[in-house]
């Protein structure tokens, strides 16, 4: 018996032996584990006209175009030591382009480069990864401005995450050369980026992190409105230290501290260093309390900004349908020639009640604000003052009485110079300056800068502002209707107001209704401004589409916005229309038809766009056949042009 089993264990050992043998071990020199791609063939005839000022330049082209893209990944030795991911994009052509000709937000067959990235020890505690990629980019702005750009990128970030404080190490360098071709603006800019971050946490109710970020920055600026170019070199450093820290569930106290800094050295000098606290305690009875004090000292050349806010807001919760806070904020603000202080009073509450087949919402808020600013008549210069600059969305410049020529735009980095005139425009509404995006710059919509100013400050004065806002929304019919109303009041009083000083006293009211069929929805809503700076009314019209119907989708959506001003015939009229019909033929033949129409109109703009497209595809196990028109025109106070392409393309992928 005993021989048998040793018999027995032989013959196991020894299959197991050769079946180890046929499993092709992961370890080699190097391995491709995978290869996909796609081939595409164009050919295009393409007719454009453009008229700018007196200048008309007409072109006609025959041409044939491809895209090549290869993506693969591979390993070196092991899965686990190297991986490595390819991506390859080339655009051979029988001629090269200097523009682009198809009005698309981002044209592929115009976009060719490529990345490589590594990634070591990727099942480890620790790993490094590397990246490199070199891309040259044809791009539309708004279909309106043409951009080329050339970028440049390479970097490696190494990250432990050991147990006792894992932390991120990267560096990272980027080029990129920029040229608008209409307008023969260039930008350039070169970065070097490093940066640490770490983390810890020595419990389930604590977290920790520091961040430590240094940049080099070069850009250099030039367009036909400047002789000279605009040139920033700057070094900017940044510091972070974030800690949060919970007592418990039965304590309910959560405390938060923020600690921070930025240097900013070079054509810029910049300083700023910040303090927040936070301090939130949970009390009986469905209370609950948050206290926040921010600190912040800014220093720009010879300006100094010393800040102080604390804040207090006590809130309570009744049943699931009413909530209500009280709220105290005190906030002083002192540089070198002024001293302004705010304390401000308030309360709101949010009252929310189920009724037959819908709801109701009302919410109101109430806040007394006394303001005092103890200095002489002076000026008072503003930097990196943060604005988001949305379309259809007045936008007013914070100060009064600002210098028009002292007004400077910049990007959140500070590199990027924005251009009046081309990326916004500034609306004189005496004593405050209006900022509106111009479609087509660089600027993009819902897009944050900064802005630099000097302003005249007015002597000492002393005032109390009251506001109120009450907001009503009810649902009905299952949700399907909804009507509301938003009521926003501004006033003053006690006031003892030196000169250079005008105080915006306002009312608006937003009257509105909604349908919504889930298929279909279309409002109307009428907004009233009495103001003494900018009096203003508004209607607006909105609706979207949608329905699938056997082989038919049709997709449509559209809005009209009329703005008339108090002191002005038509400020503004803005119209968008899209649509989208598509149409099944059979399961490899579809047909696409999209239109679009914009037109914005008004003080400084005056924009029409019309763009059509139309395409049929088929399909041939994996090869795509697709032929089709394109028309597309503008027409601005400056410029007009006009487009038209016939294309067949041929795509395969594998």
């Amino acid at each position: 018996m005993k021989k048998r089993f040793h018999i027995l264990y032989i013959l196991l050992t020894l299959s197991g032996w050769s079946f180890a043998q046929s499993v092709q071990s992961p370890f080699t020199i190097w391995k491709l584990t995978s290869i996909t791609g796609q081939a595409n063939l164009k050919g295009n005839y393409r007719t454009f006209t453009s008229t700018v000022n007196d200048i008309v330049d007409k072109q006609n082209e025959r041409f044939a175009n491809a895209i090549i893209q290869v993506r693969a990944q591979s390993y070196f030795v092991h899965p686990n030591f190297m991986l490595v991911n390819v991506n390859a994009l080339y655009n051979p052509e029988t001629r090269r382009r200097n523009y682009i000709g198809v009005p698309d937000n981002n044209e592929k067959n115009n976009r060719e480069g490529v990345d490589i990235s590594a990634l070591f020890f990727q099942k480890k505690n620790f790993n490094l990864s590397a990246n490199a990629s070199t891309y040259t980019n044809l791009q539309n702005i708004d279909n309106l401005s043409k951009v080329k750009e050339k970028i440049t990128y390479w970097g490696a970030t190494f990250s432990d995450r050991n147990k006792i404080m894992p932390f991120t190490v990267s560096y990272n360098k980027q080029n990129s050369d920029q040229k608008i071709l209409e307008t023969d603006r260039t930008y350039q800019l070169n970065q070097e980026i490093y940066q640490i971050n770490s983390t810890k946490s020595f419990g389930l109710k604590d977290h920790h992190s520091f961040n430590y970020l240094h940049t080099n920055n070069y850009s250099n600026q030039l367009d036909t409105s400047n002789i000279t170019s605009l040139k920033q070199n700057n070094k900017v450093e940044v510091y972070e230290l974030n800690n949060d820290i919970s007592f418990g569930k039965k304590s309910g106290i959560t405390y938060a501290s923020g600690l921070a800094s930025t240097i900013e050295k070079g054509d810029l000098n910049y300083k700023n260093n910040s303090i927040q606290q936070s301090l939130s305690i949970r009390l009986p009875y469905h209370f609950s309390l948050i206290n926040t004090y921010n600190y912040r000292r800014a220093n720009q050349d010879t300006n100094r900004l010393d800040y102080n806010r604390y804040q207090s807001i006590l809130s309570h919760q009744l049943f699931a349908s009413l909530t209500s806070r009280v709220n105290f904020e005190h906030w002083e603000s002192k540089q070198a020639t002024y001293d302004e202080k705010r304390d401000k009073v308030g309360a709101d509450f949010r009252y929310q009640k189920k009724i037959p087949k819908g709801k109701i919402i009302i919410s109101y808020g109430y806040n007394k604000e006394f303001q005092s600013v103890s200095t002489p008549t002076s000026t008072i210069y503003t930097f990196h003052d943060e604005y988001i600059l949305i379309d259809n969305v007045i936008t007013m410049l914070r100060k009064q009485y600002i210098e028009f020529t002292s007004v400077v735009v910049k990007d959140v980095t500070g590199n990027i110079i924005y251009q009046p005139n081309l990326d916004y425009i500034l609306i004189n509404h005496d004593p405050y300056i209006e900022i509106v995006r111009v479609p087509g710059g660089l600027i993009p919509n819902n897009g944050k800068v900064y802005i630099d100013y000097t302003s005249k400050k007015p002597g000492a004065n002393k005032y109390a502002m009251s506001n109120q806002s009450l907001v009503i929304d009810v649902w009905s019919f299952k949700s399907i209707l909804n009507a509301y109303y938003r009521m926003y009041q501004q006033n003053y009083d006690n006031q003892v107001i030196s000169d250079f000083q005008v105080l915006n006293t306002e009312t608006r009211h937003v009257l509105g209704t909604k349908l919504d069929l889930h298929t279909m929805s279309a409002g109307i809503e009428y907004e009233f401004c009495k103001s003494n700076i900018l009096p203003y009314s508004s209607l607006k019209y909105f609706f979207t589409f949608q329905k699938n119907i056997r082989k038919f989708m049709v997709l449509a959506n559209g809005n009209y916005t009329n703005y008339i001003m108090g002191n002005e015939e038509s400020r503004r009229k803005d119209l968008n229309l899209q649509g989208k019909f598509s149409y099944t033929i059979s399961p490899t033949i579809k047909t696409n038809l999209d239109y679009a129409f914009r037109s914005m109109k008004g003080h400084g703009i005056n924009i029409n766009i019309n763009s059509v497209k139309f395409e049929i595809t088929s399909q041939l196990r994996k090869l795509y056949i697709s032929t089709g028109t394109e028309l597309y025109s503008t027409k601005s106070a400056y410029s007009k042009s006009n487009y038209k392409e016939i294309f067949v393309q041929l795509t395969r992928n594998f």
